[in-house]
This record gives C-alpha cells, sequence and structure tokens, in this order.
C-alpha cells in the first residue's frame, strides 16, 4: 500500500479510536462511522494544514454535520495528533544530485519533479510525480503518475533511462537517472513506510 493508502487507513483509525465525537467506538456495528471524513483531512495534511485549520474542519462536522456542540481542546488535540501521524509518515524527498551516481534504482521507483508551471497558488504543489516503468527492453522510462496532471499528461513518459549493463537485475544508476532527467528541481521521492 503507498503513503496515501497508509494515511487513509490511519487517520480512519485514529478517528475511530480518538476522536470519536459520537461515542459510538465501543459498538462494533459502528466501525466505519466517520470514514466519510477521511478524503478531506487526508487532503488537509497533505496540502500541509496546519493544526489550527485542522481543528476548525473537526468542530465544522462536529457542529455543522452532525448538530452537536463542539469541545473545542479535544479537536485541537485530535488535528494535533493527525498532524503528527503525517509528519512521521510523510515521504522524505532527496534531491536527485545528493545521489551517489552508482545508487540503484528498481522499477516502481518515484521520482518528484518541481516548476512544471502549473496555474496554482501554492507553488509547494506544482509538481509531478514519475514512476520508473520497465518494459523489458535496454531502458526503463519514466511515466507521470501525477492525478493533477490532467488526462492529457498523465502516463506521459519524459524521459527514458538506460538501464545497468552486465548485471543480473533491472535497474538504472544514479548517473544514468541524472543524465536522463535532470538534477534541477528533481527529487527522489524515498517513502518511509514499511
Amino acid at each position: 500500500m503507498d503513503t496515501h493508502g497508509q494515511l487513509w487507513v490511519k487517520v480512519d483509525r485514529l478517528l475511530w479510536e480518538r476522536w470519536d465525537p459520537i461515542g459510538v467506538n465501543e459498538h462494533d456495528g459502528a466501525v466505519g462511522e466517520y470514514s466519510g471524513y477521511v478524503s478531506q483531512i487526508v487532503f488537509l495534511l497533505e496540502r500541509n494544514a496546519s493544526i489550527e485549520e485542522i481543528a476548525q474542519h473537526l468542530s465544522e462536522i462536529v457542529t455543522k454535520r452532525m448538530g452537536l456542540f463542539d469541545d473545542k481542546e479535544h479537536s485541537h488535540d485530535t488535528a494535533s495528533m493527525l498532524k503528527a501521524l503525517y509528519m512521521q509518515l510523510k515521504p522524505e524527498l532527496i534531491p536527485l544530485s545528493d545521489l551517489s551516481d552508482e545508487q540503484e534504482f528498481w522499477a516502481g521507483t518515484l521520482f518528484r519533479h518541481y516548476n512544471v508551471g502549473m496555474n496554482i497558488k501554492d507553488k509547494t504543489d506544482d509538481y509531478y510525480e514519475y514512476m520508473l516503468i520497465d518494459n523489458h527492453e535496454p531502458y526503463m522510462f519514466l511515466a507521470n503518475i501525477s492525478l493533477q496532471a490532467g488526462r492529457y499528461k498523465a502516463g506521459h513518459v519524459i524521459a527514458h533511462v538506460k538501464k545497468l549493463e552486465n548485471v543480473n537485475r533491472h535497474v538504472v544508476t544514479g548517473a544514468a537517472m541524472k543524465f536522463s532527467f535532470g538534477i534541477e528541481h528533481t527529487f527522489l521521492v524515498n517513502d518511509r513506510l514499511t
């Protein structure tokens, strides 16, 4: 499961176990009661929302959607736990220029390229993610897998990367990645989840 998927599962569990504004987590039949709120919370976390913004969102769910009185301290504590959870799980970005030329990458490795020119306010979201794909030729290719790429750029191949020769594995090296993809605004997405 990827980072996004694991974050989704862990947020859902945290809302059930720790937030539980209705007080139903003692009843097995009510599992999933808060699952409908997970997507927006994950969105806020992945957009680096502050603890206060997340707490405000939780408070609005309690008051506007559930029609209950909000415990602001509990909403804030839950938001803090959600933010801490995300900070533990979020992928680390390592500049491609900092990686050894000898480092090997397998198919499925993710890379992020910033400053792609999307017309958005928050330039920290101005990136595409690419995945190394092995087509069983002398080259792997980097295909755009970003949801925000839109239907015309999703799947677009940005580079062909020569595989390491004379070895019994299908890998590309840091040197080949740097040569084919470039190093400016380019990062390895090091997923910390196991």
